[in-house]
């Protein structure tokens, strides 16, 4: 069975070698994937790259034609990256989907400390009081973190003799595959069931 993202990666590819067909008769076998710099969206074609050589045109006029005919969901975007890709930004109800429903975060007493789990517990109080302070997944009026500092922030919860927190922080993201590009509803939902996997990292809850 087909994960989320590979099922849009899919989707993505027969969409832009419609579009290719429509307009030039023809379609070169093309990639998609995710791209390498999250900023481009969560996933890139290179369907214009492949057809320039056989049109001998500029891809990124290729491209621009392509992204006209190719129909989107309510939400996305698709534009024109560097060097002719076809960037796709999936909208804020497909990534809040992948991720489930929001998950109540547990009240964890902070302990004495002098308590072995002090620094890990107290952590987890600093990232929930953060998540509050930047807005709901609905939105709000503050600007929520972005993925890469809610990353950084997972990942300062790991020490080296806890390298599971650390390989569960990043799971979280290549799992869900998409780019840190995520739109702001889906970057606080992240974070909060991020922080409900850690409490139950910290030994309080089984997941």
């Amino acid at each position: 069975m087909s994960s989320p993202m590979e099922e849009e990666r899919l989707r993505l590819e027969r969409l832009c070698s419609a579009a290719a067909m429509e307009l030039y008769g023809l379609c070169p076998k093309f990639s998609v994937g995710r791209p390498k710099n999250p900023k481009n969206g969560d996933l890139a074609a290179s369907t214009a790259l492949a057809l320039g050589g056989a049109l001998k045109r500029r891809p990124s006029e290729i491209a621009a034609e392509i992204a006209r005919l190719v129909p989107l969901r309510a939400g996305e975007r698709l534009e024109t990256g560097d060097g002719g890709f076809l960037n796709l930004y999936l909208s804020a109800d497909f990534l809040r989907g992948l991720l489930g429903p929001r998950r109540e975060l547990p009240e964890v007493k902070l302990p004495e400390p002098s308590a072995p789990d002090f620094c890990r517990v107290h952590t987890y109080h600093r990232l929930r009081r953060l998540l509050e302070l930047h807005g709901s997944a609905e939105g709000g009026d503050a600007v929520p973190l972005s993925a890469p500092e809610e990353l950084r922030l997972l990942r300062a919860v790991a020490r080296e003799e806890e390298p599971e927190l650390t390989a569960a922080a990043e799971e979280l993201y290549d799992r869900l595959g998409f780019g840190h590009g995520a739109v702001n509803g889906a970057r606080s939902l992240l974070f909060n069931n991020a922080l409900y996997l850690l409490y139950g990292l910290l030994g309080k809850e089984k997941l």
